[in-house]
């Protein structure tokens, strides 16, 4: 795995005592830093990701500190444990915790020192940086010269003797504003060598934060960035195309470089787009400007367009509701690239059966993959794979390396990796390449492999070993549905536009002899209801607009599957040129076939487009889907706001969640549900959602909104009822949906996703 290098950062939201007591406005202050730590590491050291630098920000709490310190150490024992001012606490096998003046590593490689005092960097700080880093491999060292040996204390010399001084450092912003005053944000530095040679310099920081609006202190955030880009143009001066690397939470709202900037992501273009910055020109932000640089309003001929996932890794209390504020950058001369860059939501997860912890932060980690550019071994050097209706692709992989196959059709799909050794791959949509795409209810063709429906393209196929240690050749096998028989049938999703032509001069097929009477000359498709119950009956309404040289027109069939040797004929329209409309009920767990016959014996032309609604409207939990409740506005009074909830739909509960399940809430929190959500739950008239209050329970402290049903047809990001927001429309036809609920003078918000269908429904 010598190319392979793995990184993760994670703002992990561990305040001090006093940070926790002034945001509760109550002695003691409801805290789970000490929890949430240990979660964290657990997470940590039972990832499958494998990392091998993890930047943590925002650990003010000491015994969080020492917790992460403490867990962390067999797994990554090169550490830096505290960035301060006067101090840096850096961990190395066999030795303790080594106290070091950040002065020295500043003497040592410009010869200037620290020029700012504590008094000069305005507010006095009451508090470090909360940056800590832990790495496998160890820090460089350097020898011990007169300059380094004068700004260290007797216990590190004898330490450090004869070792030599770790290539760490830190340095203190100067400009800063508001309660971030009191932190002494800056930058933190750690040269890191791996067994085969390679150094990686990599930077960490955690930069000046907004509360009310994006881009409100954007001038000290200015500031900050031209001060990192001066220091980290200091220290790898001279360097090359040597690999750099900065990363952490830099709370600036991401965008994506072929998305036309807003007034969210103007600040982000004036950072990392202006020409002349560091920056800009010598680093790149691996997701917007690499990974996921957006889909341009217009393309040229035959180009691609670029992946759209817009990446958020944060709950925002205001607009937008999800930001992109985690970031990993590195060097335009690298020799390596972003492999994979995705949030991390596994390692955010509180699991199962923990009493007492909630959430671990309010921010999602972001990992990344990075290993030497190879081909195909990036989502954006993805191998244009165009099954028609078959794609074959013989290669290997070195360890460490992935591949990458894009494939520009929505559709139903089989995939298959044969390979002796362990060989595995996943399916992501370009607007999440997080969350790789679940097998359409777990079927496999034994021929052609798993089955995916993918209801927006491009989606991209990810090859990898099991192991990054590995090294293996495989076959890989994708074969797309064409519609030539029942066996071939579209999987139709509802509010997906599907476009389908039939072969010029020829039939498509002869008779299946599954359906009633003669289906030749026709495409198959074929609509599942909801596994999952529904309490009434789905409408489903079935569009078909026949298109180009229609002639006699086409006609459509809907049959329903019993499990008998023959198809039930369930509803025709046709033969017609013009527009067809058929209508029928039905209920949960039931599969219907739909032929489109086209009419002209000749074989002329004709394609046509094809679309479904339905009356399904489902609640999605867990990691699909999200479910997150915010305190924007605490209620007034001392202390924080003791906050239960229940969730109902159509009059049920579905879970009261207590007080000591979701714990206490103050301004700007925010809760993780997922854990307390069945993955789907459908609905006929409505969610409601009850916020209680329970410090003193009369008509005021609850608070109540329902959600509804998606209404039919297209969806538009704006209002879906009173208190009811779209915040979002996604392409595989789900919603993110924000419900605001006043409780008392305070409001909340409760922010879900809603989806017609799911692939594992």
């Amino acid at each position: 795995m010598s190319g392979s290098l793995r990184m993760v950062t994670y703002n992990v939201q561990c305040r001090s005592w006093a940070m926790e007591a002034g945001a509760d406005m109550s002695i003691p202050p409801s805290e789970t830093c000490e929890e949430r730590a240990k979660l964290i590491s657990d997470n940590l050291l039972n990832s499958a990701r494998d990392y091998d630098v993890v930047c943590l920000n925002e650990v003010f709490d000491e015994d969080a500190r020492d917790i992460f310190a403490t867990e962390l150490a067999a797994r990554w024992p090169y550490a830096v444990t505290k960035a301060d001012f006067a101090v840096m606490n850096v961990a190395w096998p066999g030795k303790p915790s080594l106290p070091i003046n950040p002065a020295a590593f500043f003497l040592d490689h410009t010869g200037l020192g620290l020029l700012a005092s504590w008094f000069a960097l305005g507010t006095p700080k009451m508090e470090d940086s909360g940056l800590m880093l832990f790495s496998r491999h160890p820090f460089t060292l350097k020898p011990l010269t007169q300059q380094i040996l004068s700004a260290l204390n007797p216990f590190a010399i004898g330490e450090l003797t004869p070792l030599g001084f770790p290539s760490v450092g830190f340095m203190p912003y100067v400009s800063s504003t508001g309660a971030d005053a009191w932190a002494a944000k800056g930058m933190l530095y750690a040269e890191i060598q791996r067994p085969d040679g390679d150094v990686f310099h990599v930077f960490a920081s955690h930069t000046q934060a907004d509360s009310d609006k994006v881009s409100e202190n954007k001038t000290e955030r200015a500031g900050q960035f031209a001060e990192s880009a001066a220091f980290i143009d200091e220290v790898t001066a001279g360097s090359g195309t040597a690999n750099v690397f900065a990363m952490g939470d830099f709370n600036v709202c991401g965008g994506q470089q072929a998305v036309t900037l807003d007034q969210f992501t103007e600040e982000w273009g004036a950072l990392f787009l202006t020409a002349g910055s560091l920056w800009s020109d010598r680093l790149i932000d691996v997701w917007g400007r690499e990974q996921c640089v957006g889909a341009a309003a217009a393309l040229p001929p035959g180009a691609l367009a670029g992946l759209r996932d817009p990446g958020p890794t944060a709950n925002v209390v205001y607009p937008p509701a999800e930001q992109r504020l985690d970031y990993l950058f590195r060097n335009a001369g690298s020799a390596m690239v972003a492999q994979h860059v995705y949030v991390d939501h596994a390692l955010a997860t509180v699991k199962p059966g923990v009493d007492g912890v909630s959430y671990l932060s309010d921010h999602r980690p972001l990992g990344c993959d990075l290993h030497r550019r190879m081909q195909d071994n990036a989502p954006n050097l993805a191998k244009l794979a165009d099954a028609d209706p078959d794609f074959t692709d013989v290669n290997k992989l070195v360890p460490g390396q992935v591949r990458w196959y894009r494939f520009d059709r929505l559709g139903t799909y089989e995939f298959r990796v044969l390979s002796n050794n362990d060989v595995r791959f996943e399916v992501y949509l370009d607007t999440d390449l997080s969350l790789p795409r679940q097998p359409y209810r777990n079927e496999v063709n034994p021929d052609r492999g798993t089955k995916f429906v993918l209801p927006s393209a491009p989606f991209l196929v990810k090859v990898f070993c099991g192991s990054r240690r590995s090294e293996a050749g495989y076959r890989f096998f994708a074969h797309r549905h064409t519609g030539a028989s029942p066996w071939e049938a579209i999987d139709v999703v509802p509010e997906v536009n599907y476009h389908e032509q039939f072969p010029a001069g020829q039939f498509l097929n002869l008779d299946q002899s599954l359906a009633p009477g003669d289906d030749t000359d026709s495409k198959w498709f074929v609509i599942d209801t909801p596994r999952v119950p529904v309490n009434d009956e789905i409408q489903l309404t079935l569009t078909v607009t026949p298109q180009d040289h229609a002639d006699d027109g086409a006609m459509v069939s809907v049959f329903a599957d019993s499990g008998a040797p023959v198809l039930t004929l369930e509803t025709t329209a046709g033969p017609d040129s013009a527009p067809m409309t058929l209508q029928w009920k039905a209920k949960d767990n039931q599969r219907f076939y739909v032929t489109v016959q086209r009419k002209n014996t000749a074989g002329n032309p004709l394609s046509f487009d094809l679309r479904l609604n339905w009356t399904v409207t489902m609640l999605l939990g867990g990691l699909l889907g999200k479910p997150h409740l915010v305190c924007t506005e605490e209620t007034s009074g001392w202390g924080s706001d003791d906050i239960a909830l229940t969730l109902s739909t159509d009059g049920v509960v579905l879970r009261a969640i207590s007080n000591d399940e979701i714990g206490d809430f103050d301004d700007d929190d925010v809760r993780d549900l997922s854990q307390w959500l069945p993955a789907f739950t459908v609905y006929v008239n409505g969610v409601e959602v009850k916020v209680i209050e329970e410090d003193d329970i009369s008509a005021n402290d609850v608070g109540t909104r329902t959600i509804g049903v998606l209404p039919i047809g297209a969806l538009a990001v704006g209002d879906l009822a009173p208190g009811v927001r779209v915040e979002r429309v996604n392409p595989d036809t789900s919603a993110r949906v924000i419900a605001t609920i006043d409780v008392d003078d305070g409001t909340y918000e409760f922010r879900c996703t809603l989806a017609r269908w799911h692939e594992q429904a």
